[in-house]
């Protein structure tokens, strides 16, 4: 599908993500529009080296109003994986910090668009984590921090999560929530996928995503252990992912 046609379908969530659903349905019944109370949740999902981030990437920069969270900011801290006994099999369903990516959406569905300060007169910005391959600055106008939302991103340089790398504005029409398990029923994401608006899977072929893992994990851990990385963890997490692709609201493959 060509960017411009998945621009158009994720614009048409911003008139529907009122938090009294009832409400706009009966505006919409009475000819008139229900006034956008939040943000838009736009989940991307896909398994490993589906290419959900190039995707939400290609989004993010044709609609740049809107902000982007990435669930692999939630990936625990390799000490705490070690304290754990799961450093091995990072990237599993296990080794991310559910609660506090729950934590998250909760904090930006309660954004007001119009950016005032909520009841408590606390900050209306949401910062979330990001997953990333480089270090980037946060593009975004942060001049007033006490009206933002912040949110962690993952650095693959270290190999670790950075706290409030990514910011999410009050003006925010709209925010990208990227990562594996959105649509997954175990481990405490179940409760994910009922605070998005919608969920895209980004369905690449297999042996494509496969090609792409063995590329990245090689240059991580070497010719011979990459590839094991991939059979071993990247593979199994893969099926996990795939097995909720039905839960959907829609499959999608950006035709670049």
């Amino acid at each position: 599908m060509k960017l411009e046609a998945l621009v158009a379908l994720a614009r048409l969530l911003e008139r529907e993500s009122t938090n009294d659903k009832g409400a706009a349905e009966g505006a919409e019944g009475s000819g008139g529009a229900a006034a956008r109370e939040r943000p838009a949740l736009l989940g991307i999902v896909g398994p490993p080296g589906s290419g959900k981030s190039t995707l939400t990437e290609a989004l993010h920069g044709a609609m740049p109003d809107w902000s982007l969270v990435q669930m692999d900011g939630f990936h625990l801290s390799n000490e705490a994986l070690l304290a754990l006994g799961r450093r091995e099999r990072k990237g599993a369903p296990d080794t991310f910090d559910v609660a506090g990516f729950i934590v998250l959406l909760h904090r930006i569905r309660a954004l007001p668009l119009s950016g005032r300060a909520g009841p408590s007169g606390l900050s209306d910005v949401v910062r979330a984590p990001r997953f990333h391959r480089e270090f980037e600055p946060v593009a975004a106008d942060i001049s007033d921090h006490r009206r933002i939302v912040y949110a962690p991103r993952f650095h693959r340089e270290i190999e670790e999560p950075v706290a409030g790398s990514l910011a999410v504005l009050p003006q925010s029409p709209g925010v990208f929530v990227e990562g594996n398990y959105l649509l997954h029923d175990e481990h405490g994401w179940s409760a994910v996928a009922p605070l998005l608006d919608a969920v895209w899977y980004v369905d690449t072929p297999i042996a494509a995503c496969r090609q792409r893992l063995v590329d990245r994990a090689t240059k991580t851990y070497g010719p011979v252990q990459g590839p094991a990385w991939v059979d071993n963890v990247d593979e199994p997490n893969a099926k996990l992912v795939r097995a909720g692709a039905t839960r959907a609201d829609r499959r999608v493959q950006l035709e670049l």
